[in-house]
């Protein structure tokens, strides 16, 4: 079967498709991924096909600009929007020529459900923010709760329109979507732990919570010597933003606050950032600076991971088994990591702009001595590891074709 992927964003964004991708292959499918073109190194180093779609985007500008949306509240949640809707139709032509061979699409979300239309293929989505699922329409059996339900998408619409709406009116597939609905049967898929998400009974049938879609396999790595004199006698705490990047001010901010901190907690850190800028002499010694390294290894090094609550770095950090400190970057971060204090799986999430360094090395010393959540989150990992994420959503895809 000829299996396209289709994302857009960053390289989380893309990355997420990577266990799947390989687990489809090995059991015999053809796999590509469409997307922007910078993901093409990244695809080629897992011998994954790359179908090039929209503009040759610099994604460090583009995470930038995310970023700086972020921090502006309402006004930036609408530039982002825009920015998504002028992306989705800068990919449009690439995912309808991608899609043309293809035997079935699965899409980040909804991206690439409106081609699948045009072209007439089946659609799965794979959503990371169980609040976005869809809903049955009037499936509550409370009036009112309908009503509420109702009443907040059109106020949604209103105050934030909806790219993928505006985009598929632009493209013209509203009464092709519809009829695609009726033609193939729905599949939504949810790459979470099924110990964090219980099965909802509004959302639309089919939608399935598999588990995490995590990597099997180790990557070769062999740390710098350095690393590993900075690691022994005692476990750092382990500091990552991701693909996150920020202005040179805050990136500074930042660095300034996180070094207070490990000062104060009396602890060392391994950081990685995407835009450190900081000569090496104003490098405290009880911080290491580290350009790229692999989660699954690192991770088994650090006591402690202080992130952005990005959607696989949360997942791998839970893997892991580890406590955390969220700072989101993101409104679907900033909801993640309030879920998770929520269910008492991290510490409290500080604000980006705003938090100190002392709030910081609070937060640090208070999630140390708390055995409740070091229980709570070691049988979320043990949960995780056997649950086999991309294999069951594999299942569900090759059901779902025949």
């Amino acid at each position: 079967m000829r299996i396209l992927i289709t994302t857009i964003g960053t390289r989380g964004d893309v990355q997420l498709y990577i266990p799947l991708s390989k687990g489809l292959i090995a059991t015999g499918h053809d796999v590509a991924i469409a997307t922007h073109p910078w993901a093409k190194d990244l695809l080629q180093e897992h011998s994954i096909t790359h179908y090039a779609v929209g503009s040759d985007v610099n994604i460090i500008d583009k995470g930038r600009e995310a970023v700086e949306c972020y921090l502006k509240g309402l006004s930036g949640l609408k530039d982002l929007m825009t920015s998504i809707y002028e992306s989705l139709c800068d990919c449009h032509a690439g995912f309808l020529e991608a899609g043309k061979s293809a035997d079935i699409i699965i899409g980040h979300n909804l991206i690439g459900k409106a081609e699948a239309g045009i072209l007439n293929k089946p659609f799965i989505t794979v959503n990371m923010v169980p609040m976005g699922v869809p809903k049955k329409s009037w499936g509550s059996k409370s009036l009112i709760k309908n009503i509420i339900y109702e009443l907040l998408k059109i106020i949604g619409s209103n105050i934030f329109p909806d790219p993928f709406s505006k985009f598929c009116k632009k493209v013209s597939t509203s009464n092709k979507s519809d009829k695609d609905n009726i033609i193939h049967k729905k599949l939504n898929l949810i790459p979470i732990t099924s110990t964090i998400v219980k099965t909802n009974d509004l959302w639309e049938p089919i939608t399935e919570v598999t588990g995490y879609f995590l990597s099997k396999s180790a990557q070769d790595y062999t740390p710098p010597t350095e690393l590993m004199d900075f690691i022994k006698n005692n476990k750092p705490i382990f500091v990552t933003f991701g693909s996150m990047v920020h202005g040179k001010e805050l990136s500074q901010s930042l660095f300034s606050k996180i070094s207070e901190a490990i000062a104060t907690s009396n602890d060392k850190a391994i950081v990685l950032m995407a835009d450190f800028d900081i000569e090496a002499e104003n490098i405290p010694e009880n911080i290491f600076r580290i350009k790229s390294v692999p989660y699954e290894w690192i991770l088994k090094q650090v006591s402690i991971v202080i992130h952005h609550f990005g959607f696989g770095t949360n997942a791998e950090v839970l893997k892991a088994g580890l406590k955390s400190i969220p700072i989101p970057h993101f409104i679907d971060q900033n909801m993640r990591a309030k879920e998770m204090f929520k269910l008492g799986l991290c510490s409290k999430p500080l604000k980006l702009k705003s938090f100190t360094g002392k709030q910081l090395a609070g937060e640090i010393l208070k999630i140390k001595d708390d055995a409740t959540m070091g229980k709570r989150i070691e049988m979320i990992s043990k949960n995780i590891t056997e649950e086999d994420g991309v294999n069951k959503a594999i299942k569900l895809i090759n059901q779902y074709f025949k």
